[in-house]
């Protein structure tokens, strides 16, 4: 890209947005999906990093964005998670989760990028919106595997804090490096 002034003779050659190919989610995947042409579902992932996480190439059939609807602000972990639950009156907030439909809800590899914020190995994080992208990440992998004959589907975490090990069992992680956490889930227990 080539920016210049009228009012003056300066010229700045700008490079080209760089386009990765081959993120390193897809390079951590491929040996567990070989020769296959894959699907990949993204959620979490803001518009301008999307050139980061997406992949092309022969063995890339679509690249879908999933998106989020935001959470209500009535929706706490203190209202999902009461202390006392009143029996009678029973009501339980809900987490708006995507609906990809058609083709868009069938994907191979699902990319998620967690929100970490204020978390720490002793604490953990009670956040509902790590919970809505852990819960819309198992939906979807559940969603995507009941359309196939071979209904496997891996998921992978970007961040720090990984998944949430009640939803994402620590058994069913195949690989992690560094905040890349490679899960192929048990769909039927999901």
């Amino acid at each position: 890209e080539i920016i210049t002034s009228p009012s003056s003779d300066l010229r700045i050659d700008l490079p080209s947005p760089q386009v990765n190919n081959n993120p390193r989610w897809l390079r951590l995947v491929r040996n567990y999906l070989p020769e296959k042409r894959i699907r990949v579902g993204f959620l979490n992932i803001d518009e301008q990093d999307r050139e980061i996480y997406e992949a092309s190439g022969p063995l890339i059939l679509k690249n879908v964005h999933v998106s989020l609807d935001p959470l209500p602000e009535s929706v706490t972990w203190k209202s999902l998670f009461p202390e006392w639950i009143d029996e009678e009156v029973a009501s339980c907030p809900k987490i708006p989760l995507p609906k990809p439909e058609g083709s868009d809800a069938d994907v191979d590899v699902i990319v998620a990028k967690v929100p970490c914020d204020g978390w720490s190995e002793n604490k953990g994080l009670r956040d509902v919106y790590r919970l809505q992208v852990n819960l819309a990440a198992a939906n979807l992998a559940v969603k995507s595997g009941l359309r196939k004959v071979d209904p496997t589907v891996y998921v992978v975490f970007i961040g720090s804090c990984g998944p949430m090990h009640e939803i994402f069992k620590c058994d069913e992680r195949v690989r992690r490096v560094e905040d890349y956490w490679v899960y192929k889930p048990n769909l039927s227990r999901l």
